[in-house]
């Protein structure tokens, strides 16, 4: 079976759909992406010398596949309660705990030798196209190499299943192409937040975590017969730590790649005005990497930490291990007002820039208060400092099982399904 032309944007879809803006990643010509696919080549080469046991240890067994840390918080929640034979690869969030790495470098290599493919492929896009690719890194041309890898390890090892977290990577896409060709069962698993942007699911069952996902995936086209809805599964080992707090005490600010320097000013207005509460600042993953590491240097080296004023780390401490210590969150567009309500956080979605996306649905549906000026943040703690609401009721059209038998149990939910609908080994 061949790659074609439509394929290809399929699995691309998060940089062909018109539906996606991916402006909030950082722009490449076509030769700096040549650059780092050819840097890429002999980093994987180095890296799968340690690799070679992984081509024949998914025979037979239920494969978790996950492309973050953030999507392998779900996957690790069902593999540690399946019973039967299983394999988890890229396990980011517990590497020295649970699963290994697939060998990069076989797909990397068949890419690097269908590099014509690629460039006639890219060149006879249209301007919008090609604009829209340069946002893609490695990603597209990666594409060709994942195709025909996949498609060998599947058709070769036969797992019983997969399960994957992310609906719209290259990787798991092609996987789930692969299994639906193969007949092999596929399960995605919801991580985070759903937007109205994202695609059809193709997948062989789909484990949401509410009515607003099916809704939205059901809008994308999906089969409502596919779709479970079993609630959170990250939630699962923080059901008793939901906060029962009357005051607030701590204050949590999940910031993105906002401006630094105006983050500055809100964060000493925030201390001007309660100089008594615990502040902790967590920085968005994004803000480690390569490209944002400047400025996290900036933002960090202007602030004065102490007892009273914190940092999470993204890489060492979960979402719901940071909302675990704080009362109140502030925050942009971002999935975690979901998880602060889950917990009983009184979460408050602060825009400082001006766009108002609202991505999720969270100040439309009523589950967080929503403003542009941080003076009214501040008039928010102020009014309910004392007094704090409860606002876990809120995530019901999001989370199915919330204040249910099920409240905390969706990984076992999860499980059950799957095991059910497993293909026997042969």
């Amino acid at each position: 079976m061949l790659l074609n032309n439509k394929l290809i944007e399929d699995f691309n879809y998060i940089y062909f759909s018109p539906k996606i803006d991916n402006s909030i990643y950082p722009k490449r010509s076509l030769l700096n992406n040549l650059i780092f696919f050819f840097a890429k080549l002999g980093r994987d080469f180095i890296f799968d010398l340690w690799n070679f046991r992984f081509f024949f240890s998914v025979k037979n067994k239920l494969l978790f596949y996950s492309t973050s840390a953030n999507d392998a918080a779900p996957l690790v929640g069902i593999f540690e309660k399946f019973q039967g034979d299983k394999i988890i690869i890229n396990n980011p969030g517990r590497p020295e705990a649970l699963g290994t790495s697939f060998p990069k470098f076989a797909p990397t290599l068949i890419s690097f030798f269908l590099l014509p493919w690629y460039l006639l492929f890219y060149f006879k896009l249209s301007t919008d196209k090609k604009e829209k690719v340069s946002y893609s890194r490695n990603d597209l041309l990666m594409t060709f190499g994942y195709f025909y890898y996949f498609r060998y390890l599947l058709k070769r090892s036969r797992p019983t299943g997969l399960v994957i977290a992310h609906d719209h990577g290259i990787d798991t896409r092609i996987l789930v192409y692969w299994c639906n060709v193969y007949n092999i069962p596929s399960f995605y698993v919801q991580h985070a937040s759903v937007t109205e942007n994202f695609p059809k699911l193709d997948m062989t069952f789909a484990l949401l975590e509410g009515e607003d996902a099916k809704q939205k995936y059901l809008l994308a086209g999906s089969d409502s017969s596919k779709i479970h809805l079993i609630g959170m599964i990250k939630f699962d080992p923080y059901f008793g730590n939901i906060n029962k707090s009357i005051k607030i005490n701590t204050i949590g600010y999940a910031i993105s790649l906002e401006d630094p320097k105006k983050l500055i000013e809100d964060l000493n207005l925030l201390k001007t005005k309660f100089p008594d509460f615990r502040i902790v600042l967590r920085p968005h993953p994004w803000f480690y990497t390569y490209m944002q590491r400047e400025k996290l240097s900036f933002l960090l080296g202007s602030l004065e930490l102490n007892d009273k004023f914190l940092i999470s780390d993204p890489r060492k401490q979960s979402a719901f291990e940071f909302l675990s210590q704080i009362d109140f969150l502030i925050s942009g567009d971002s999935s975690i007002h979901l998880e602060a309500t889950l917990l009983n956080v009184l979460p408050v979605y602060y825009d400082n820039t001006g766009k108002s996306n609202d991505s999720y649905g969270y100040a439309r549906n009523g589950l967080v208060f929503h403003t542009i000026d941080f003076q009214e943040v501040i008039k928010f703690i102020a009014q309910y400092k004392d007094e704090r609401i409860f606002v876990r009721d809120k995530a019901k059209p999001y989370v199915a099982t919330l204040n249910s038998l099920n409240d905390g149990r969706s990984a076992l939910l999860a499980v059950e399904i799957i095991e059910k609908n497993l293909h026997p080994t042969a």
